[in-house]
Parts: structure tokens; C-alpha cells; sequence
């Protein structure tokens, strides 16, 4: 069954009670919604239809009595009484044919409707008119340019001129912006919008690639004067000042960078970014942080009510036997579970990677403390929800003896002398 014969049977099989029409009173059988008969109804239809043909005024031209069309002016008056008889440039008849629908004038480039909203935007007719859609030529007497537009983008009310819209650009334009961002073209195409434009800086002499659409609005053109890019070279030399020589070439501000160290020849992997903002080069000779020439400890801590853990190293020789990290944990509320001592702080690292990468690459446990809460080694804690204490410690166990680590000696009298510190539980916020 089609849906037409499905509802018309659904029509037919509708309740209908006996019912008067409103008007003459006829009794009728209908449907509930019905309110008149089939007679009144139509009467009432032609009523309302002939109010609204009285309410209707046809609108015709006051010279040439034509009816006047919705796109005409309200001027009373049609398209073609309104338009002059006479070219007002060359004093030419135009021709006021039905087929021609702006009346172009014989001798020169002007067009009736056309010509005055062009006018009206400072630009004018540059050759000859073709035709309504056709490609338009125009000469904008703002920036002196000359684009293309056609007669349906002019009787919409837009821009006719490209360059005062910011859709094209001059050669004019083109050079003021590169005076501005100091940047001089190595092409001699046009920049394009959303492609690559080789130039040089004029400041630092580099070859660049510049984002047109962002030198337009005035941001920087250069990456490298903006320090968005480091230059290889000059990364090096800032290595070779810091006392390291690359064995590689440039990887990145933020990766690990293999060098060797002048002073001492050890091989080390410092990033760009720590050399640049202060820190020392080669952790065998620096004086503060870890070292990895001296013992070291890797340690296992738990928080009190057993919500997650934290890995770390510290080093075994300084102030007070490396035992300023671990009270500094013991005051967060933190308890030492286990530690094992390596003779280099080498393996110590290579331990704490390895362990890390169980965590957060095979487990894939997020943080588990707030940087608040715990300013100071709050990235190496995961939560422990589904982990045992037992099983993170025979996990660094198994880690340490692979790189001859043994457990720390001074374990048991560190957990007794921590016990009784003062310490601020870690709140979860």
C-alpha cells in the first residue's frame, strides 16, 4: 500500500458525528474539526480572497504607465523613465532598448544604474561593458588600482574594488608591508594567502618563510628574532660557552642533546632550554642538584593513607647524607618504604627511567598529587589504587640489581629518624 493510499484511507476511516454548519445551520456529517460545509466553506474562501484583492494596489510608472517590478526604485517611476536619455560623460543617446537592462552608452564606458553606484564608491568603468555576469574591469580613483568585479557584485552594494577590501593587494602594498616588518622578497611572484613567501630578514640575515596573512596585520615576520626558532650555530656556540661540546647535531630546545664535557669528559645529555635559562652543563661538575659522578639513592615513598606512591633519586654524599630530600618528603606526609644505593648517580637515573616508563608508558598512571600540595617532585607520583606496596618494591628490587644496586644500609635508621618529624598531610586538591 502507498503512502497516498494509506492516508486517504486513514481520512476515510476518521470518527464523523452529525454536526450543524456555522453558517446556514445545514446539518452535515463531518469530521470533529470541522466547522462549515463544503458550500460555506467556499463561499467564505472567495470573500476573503476578493479583501485582499481590494487591499492590493498595482504600482505603475507615471510616464510610461508600465507596472512597476519589485526591483525597481519607489520612485514611481520604471528603470527605463528613470534612466537619463542622454550620456552624461559624451552627451551620446543610449540606447533604451527592452533587451539591453542598463542602457550602455554607444560611444564611451557609460552604463545607467551601474555607473552611479560605482560613482558613489570612488571607481569607475575601465573598458568597454559586456554584460550583466560577465567579468567587469574598474579603476578605483582611492588606491589608483585597477581590479575586476561584475555588475551583480556592484548592485549588491560590495566593495568594487579588490584592493580596498584587503581581497587583493598591490605591489604597493606588498612594499610598505615588508618595509614595516623589515623583511626584504627573494621571489618575484605575489604572496599568496596561506603559502609559504621566502624572504631574508634584514636584521639577523636569515632566510625565512613568512605567513603573508600575519605580516598583513602587523605580527612579527621573523621567527628567529621573535626566539620562536634557535638557530643550530648559535645553539652550539651557547653549548661550547657553557663548557660542552655537541657530538650531534641541534635536536630541539626541549629534547636531550648528547655532548661531552670539556672539563672532565664525561658524556652527558643537557636540553637547550636549561643551558639557555641558567642551569649547569655537566651534572659530574656542577656543584648543586644531582650528580651523577657521586653514590646515589633511589627511594620509594608512600603516602600515609596508601593513595599513591612516588619514585625518586637524590644523592647519598653533601649535606647531611642526602637526607634533606627524604625529611622534605617525610614532612608531606609521606612514608619511606624502601631505597637502594648505586655508587653513580648514572645508574641510579637509568633505574628511575626505567621504572618511570613502567608507570606512565605500560600503566599509564597519570600524577596523582597537586602541584600545591607537593611543589617539588609532584610529576613523579601515580596513584596505587590497583598496585601493592610489595609489589613496587620488589619492582625496584629487580630494577637495581640489573644495574648492581643494593639496598641502602641506612635504611632502617632513616625510617626511624623520619618517623618522628613534623609533618603536612597532602590535601587532594
Amino acid at each position: 500500500m502507498t503512502k497516498s493510499t494509506e492516508a486517504r484511507t486513514q481520512r476515510w476511516h476518521r470518527q464523523k458525528v452529525e454536526k450543524a454548519c456555522a453558517d446556514c445551520g445545514l446539518l452535515m456529517l463531518a469530521d470533529l474539526a470541522r466547522k462549515r460545509c463544503q458550500v460555506c466553506a467556499a463561499a467564505r474562501q472567495k470573500r476573503q480572497s476578493a479583501q485582499h484583492a481590494r487591499k492590493y494596489k498595482a504600482t505603475v510608472c507615471k510616464s510610461c504607465l508600465k507596472r512597476l517590478r519589485s526591483t525597481e526604485p519607489d520612485s514611481g517611476y520604471c528603470r527605463r523613465c528613470t534612466a537619463p536619455s542622454m550620456c552624461p560623460d559624451c552627451n551620446a543617446p543610449l540606447n533604451k532598448t527592452a533587451a539591453k537592462k542598463y542602457f550602455p552608452c554607444t560611444r564611451c564606458t557609460y552604463v545607467s544604474t551601474i555607473s552611479e553606484k560605482l560613482w558613489e564608491q570612488g571607481t569607475y568603468i575601465a573598458e568597454e561593458w559586456q554584460g550583466f555576469l560577465e567579468p567587469l574591469r574598474v579603476h578605483c580613483t582611492v588606491c589608483n588600482e585597477t581590479s575586476w568585479t561584475s555588475g551583480a557584485v556592484v548592485t549588491k552594494g560590495i566593495s568594487p574594488c579588490s584592493y580596498c577590501s584587503g581581497a587583493q593587494f598591490s605591489a604597493r602594498e606588498v612594499s610598505r608591508v615588508c618595509k614595516a616588518a623589515q623583511i626584504e622578497s627573494l621571489s618575484n611572484e605575489m604572496p599568496k594567502s596561506g603559502v609559504p613567501w621566502p624572504c631574508v630578514c634584514l636584521r639577523c640575515k636569515r632566510l625565512i618563510l613568512v605567513a603573508w596573512d600575519n605580516v598583513k596585520q602587523g605580527r612579527g615576520a621573523c621567527v628567529y628574532c621573535a626566539k620562536q626558532r634557535v638557530d643550530s650555530n648559535e645553539a652550539a656556540n651557547l653549548m661550547r660557552i657553557a663548557g660542552l661540546e655537541p657530538l650531534v647535531n641541534y635536536p630541539g630546545a626541549r629534547k636531550q642533546w648528547k655532548c661531552r664535557c670539556v672539563s672532565c669528559g664525561a658524556i652527558v645529555k643537557p636540553r637547550y632550554d636549561n643551558i639557555r635559562g641558567g642551569e649547569g652543563g655537566c651534572s659530574n661538575c656542577a656543584t648543586t642538584g644531582f650528580r651523577t659522578n657521586s653514590p646515589a639513592l633511589v627511594y620509594l615513598f608512600v603516602e600515609r593513607r596508601s593513595r599513591f606512591a612516588k619514585y625518586g633519586i637524590t644523592n647519598l654524599d653533601g649535606t647531611a647524607d642526602g637526607l634533606v630530600r627524604l625529611r622534605y618528603f617525610s614532612r608531606r606526609g609521606l612514608r619511606l618504604s624502601s631505597a637502594v644505593e648505586f655508587s653513580s648517580g648514572v645508574a641510579a637515573r637509568e633505574v628511575e627511567r626505567e621504572l618511570f616508563r613502567w608507570i606512565r608508558r605500560d600503566l599509564r598512571l597519570p600524577y596523582a598529587a597537586d602541584r600545591r600540595a607537593l611543589p617539588s617532585g609532584y610529576s613523579e607520583t601515580f596513584p596505587i589504587e590497583d598496585l601493592s606496596e610489595r609489589q613496587l618494591r620488589y619492582r625496584l628490587t629487580m630494577a637495581s640489581r640489573r644495574h648492581s644496586g643494593q639496598r641502602w644500609s641506612g635504611l632502617r635508621d632513616a625510617q626511624r629518624l623520619l618517623e618522628g618529624a613534623t609533618f603536612h598531610s597532602v590535601s587532594d586538591d
